[in-house]
């Protein structure tokens, strides 16, 4: 059973990856952290958090999915990447050749992701 934490609650977050994650039954607990927006508390979202870095101190769970603009992609990957969380990152996972280098040195046995949620979007049926 998992944990995760959603590190920025986007459009993406709210409309595709909560959704995906509430029909997972390995996934216990979402715990949001988001500066913006306030998620409701229900289903298996039960923990908001206004700051990022509070939210990566106090979780305790394995896996983090960032979701931030593309901007901050660097910078959260690197700090997870740092307190040895697993990560899945909304594409594209990192902006700077320097963040793959880093990534490379200070990375022990965990899973990073890059993910591509609109692979499957309804506008793709609509456009062909």
């Amino acid at each position: 059973m998992s944990s995760i934490l959603i590190i920025g609650y986007s459009n993406i977050a709210q409309k595709r990856i909560i959704p995906a994650l509430n029909n997972i039954d390995s996934i216990v607990s979402i715990e949001v952290a988001s500066k913006s927006k306030k998620p409701s508390i229900e289903g298996k979202l039960k923990k908001h958090y206004n700051n990022y870095e509070l939210a990566l101190n106090k979780f305790k769970g394995n896996l983090v999915y960032i979701s931030l603009s593309n901007h901050l992609h660097d910078k959260y990957l690197k700090v997870v990447c740092d307190k040895g969380f697993d990560c899945i990152i909304d594409k594209p996972a990192f902006l700077k050749k320097s963040t793959l280098k880093y990534i490379e040195d200070k990375k022990k046995n965990i899973f990073i992701a890059e993910s591509v949620v609109f692979h499957e979007h309804p506008a793709w049926k609509k456009s062909i």
